[in-house]
């Protein structure tokens, strides 16, 4: 007797079927890739690296910001970022003016004062050793007055538009920062000679020294000689300053020249009249 699978229209023989059952179809296990790589994970933050490593070696730059006080200068000063050490020829020219303001009223004081001394029978020594005394006298307080006043700078600075503060903080120069420099610069040769036996060798120092400045100065990347190092000071002036400096170098060789031309002359005729001189004592 034939059997009736249930819910089938045909008979299907007795027992087990001659062919296995199909198993429904399984879905793939491989989980499906993302349109678009994840993104990368954050990361961490980087351990303290302690503070940042030293500048390099050489002449620092100005600290703090060099703004001169109010009516140093015509003209604004910027800070230090627009402030560069001031030049060696700007610095030689203010120095020359410097020196040449500071001759006239020690000319004219000593000329005073060489009458008077002249008068009470002092002899020649006497006079040389008052008119020193005065002169070095003028010329500290001119320079030193002026690197300590509210314009930071001599009129011959001022002329090359430039400025002296300390090196460190830019702050304006106490009396004693003022006076070292001073001795540094040539004041302590000046002092030299005052003692009449030691008026020569203090002449040739003094040249020396001024040769051993000049040439600190220009190696220097600070602009900073000798006496500068001494007296912790600096130079400074405004970046890309247009100076009268090479007008006035121009105008100081050609005067020397005159000067060297008119001392060849003299000569040239004093010897001149002597061999005339001679001459006619011959004959």
């Amino acid at each position: 007797m034939a059997r009736f699978h249930r819910g089938s229209d045909r008979p299907s023989p007795f027992g087990p079927s001659p062919q296995p059952p199909e198993e429904p179809p399984t879905r793939a296990t491989t989980p499906a890739q993302p349109a678009y790589p994840p993104p990368d994970p954050p990361i961490a933050p980087s351990a303290d690296l302690g503070p940042p490593p030293p500048p390099p070696l050489g002449d620092p730059q100005p600290i703090s910001p060099w703004a001169p006080p109010p009516g140093a200068y015509s003209s604004a000063v910027p800070g230090a970022l627009g402030l560069q050490y001031g030049r060696t020829l700007d610095r030689v020219m203010a120095y020359l003016l410097d020196a040449l303001i500071v001759t006239i009223p020690v000319f004219i004081v000593a000329f005073l004062v060489g009458t008077g001394v002249t008068l009470g029978g002092m002899g020649e020594g006497g006079l040389t050793l008052v008119v020193g005394i005065i002169g070095s006298g003028i010329q500290l307080l001119y320079f030193v007055s002026f690197w300590t006043g509210n314009a930071r700078a001599t009129l011959g600075m001022r002329l090359m538009k430039l400025q002296i503060a300390d090196a460190r903080t830019g702050d304006t120069l106490t009396v004693q920062q003022g006076l070292v420099r001073w001795l540094a610069l040539s004041g302590a040769l000046q002092l030299l000679e005052l003692v009449p036996p030691l008026l020569l060798l203090g002449g040739l120092l003094a040249f020396v020294w001024d040769l051993a400045l000049l040439a600190t100065t220009a190696a220097s990347l600070t602009k900073q000689g000798l006496h500068d190092r001494i007296a912790n000071t600096a130079l400074v002036q405004p970046a890309g300053a247009q100076t009268p400096a090479v007008t006035c170098l121009v105008i100081a060789v050609a005067l020397f020249a005159l000067w060297v031309v008119g001392a060849v002359l003299v000569l040239l005729s004093t010897g001149f009249s002597g061999i005339l001189s001679a001459v006619g004592t011959s004959v």
